[in-house]
């Protein structure tokens, strides 16, 4: 019980919330901006919800009305998702894992306050603040739903690992039949020891899934699962069609990691931190 209301509680530097908002608004774009232009469907109910989630997608990158521009980006996954995708049949554009993956992301964004850092609204704080009529809100917050958005992600890679975890894929089949399917059939594969390398890349997939899942919440373990699951995504985007999923896995990757460093990292990207004092010259 102590723990949970520890949760509960947490508070923390709102820079790695900053990144998160940015980088989710511009991959909610990347997802359906294309689909969502007006001269694709002619329905105006359907035409405005193209509108609105776009226009609060870019206000939710740009970091302008930040709580209400992720929330009603999140609400409009929700609907995009569950009534257009699952109640009218619409599946192609709204219904996937990855589609799933970033709902819940902003969803949970939604929940803090992100747009403390890294936004327009920081920027607007600091003008008023310049002309004397308020000071801007610390960039500080409660930060509990951080600890969701960790479940979530690590959900999804111990369920995709328990998928795989039998014999058809861990023989390497189901990665062979995968790549005769966009690459050709079995004859066209002149690659040396190709079905040995389906085997390793099998289990050493199922291996790192299972990896991340357990080993992300462990500080030590995260310097070297971080690094490994980026290559890991990199791989599997320009191999296979697997849309923005590879993309909002690393970027959810930002949820392990440490506010106060995140933080710090990007003062010294920045050159906002603070500078070090000069030693005092000897006499």
């Amino acid at each position: 019980m102590r723990r949970f209301r520890e949760l509960l509680l947490w508070e923390g530097s709102t820079h790695s919330i900053g990144l998160l908002r940015i980088a989710l608004g511009l991959l909610i774009w990347a997802e359906y901006a294309a689909g969502a232009g007006m001269y694709r469907d002619h329905d105006p109910v359907r035409q405005l919800f193209g509108l609105v989630l776009v226009v609060s997608a870019g206000l939710m990158a740009a970091g302008l009305f930040s709580r209400v521009a992720t929330a009603t980006a999140g609400l409009c996954l929700v609907v995009a998702y569950h009534y257009y995708g699952v109640h009218l049949g619409m599946k192609g554009p709204y219904v996937h894992a990855h589609s799933y993956l970033l709902m819940m992301a902003v969803c949970l964004l939604a929940l803090m306050p992100n747009g403390r850092s890294l936004s327009v609204d920081r920027w607007l704080a600091l003008q008023r603040q310049d002309r004397g009529r308020r000071d801007p809100d610390p960039q500080r917050g409660v930060l509990w739903p951080l600890a969701l958005i960790r479940l979530q992600l690590a959900l999804v890679y111990f369920w995709g690992a328990i998928d795989k975890t039998n014999v058809a894929f861990l023989s390497g089949s189901r990665l062979q039949q995968i790549f005769y399917f966009y690459y050709g059939s079995h004859e066209g594969m002149r690659i040396p020891l190709f079905d040995e390398l389906m085997v390793v890349s099998s289990i050493a997939t199922v291996l790192l899934e299972y990896g991340i899942a357990l080993g992300m919440w462990f500080a030590p373990a995260r310097k070297w699962l971080i690094p490994m699951g980026v290559l890991f995504h990199l791989t599997i985007y320009v191999t296979m069609p697997v849309g923005t999923f590879s993309v909002t896995s690393c970027v959810l990757y930002l949820a392990f990691m440490d506010p106060e460093e995140v933080r710090r990292w990007l003062q010294r990207m920045l050159g906002t931190g603070p500078r070090p004092t000069a030693p005092p010259h000897s006499t």
